[in-house]
């Protein structure tokens, strides 16, 4: 789901490319979102709890979600007001840099990359 239909198209592009099945894509702001019974979302915006109570009551029981932050702060907020309702499954560090190869070479061009962390949790009990 994504409010801008740019990117709806963007993520209707990659489902396609890779073939994926059972997947819709919703174009529209999640806070008017009432839809239930969804195996899996995921989450990529500033400040991600405080959509939280829309998310617990679209996932089904078992559900997984996965939540994108771009710094440690941001994963710090999102996991102290984390429902009860969700297990943490995981946070990840995602870090993209480009690498320096050729024969015999291969190390970092630069100090410089980006970061973000993914968070992945499942909805151990239904709300709804």
């Amino acid at each position: 789901m994504d409010k801008e239909k740019k990117f709806c198209e963007i993520t209707r592009s990659n489902v396609d490319l890779f073939g994926f099945k059972n997947v819709k894509i919703i174009c529209r702001d999640i806070k008017d979102f009432k839809d239930k019974g969804f195996d899996a979302a995921n989450l990529d915006l500033p400040n991600p709890e405080k959509i939280m109570p829309v998310i617990k009551k679209c996932l089904k029981q078992g559900g997984m979600l996965s939540v994108y932050v771009p710094n440690t702060t941001q994963v710090t907020s999102f996991l102290d007001k984390l429902d009860k309702i969700f297990k943490l499954l995981g946070v990840y560090e995602i870090i993209k840099r480009k690498w320096k190869t050729g024969k015999g070479i291969m190390r970092p061009e630069s100090k410089n990359m980006h970061t973000g962390f993914v968070i992945i949790l499942r909805s151990v009990s239904y709300t709804h």
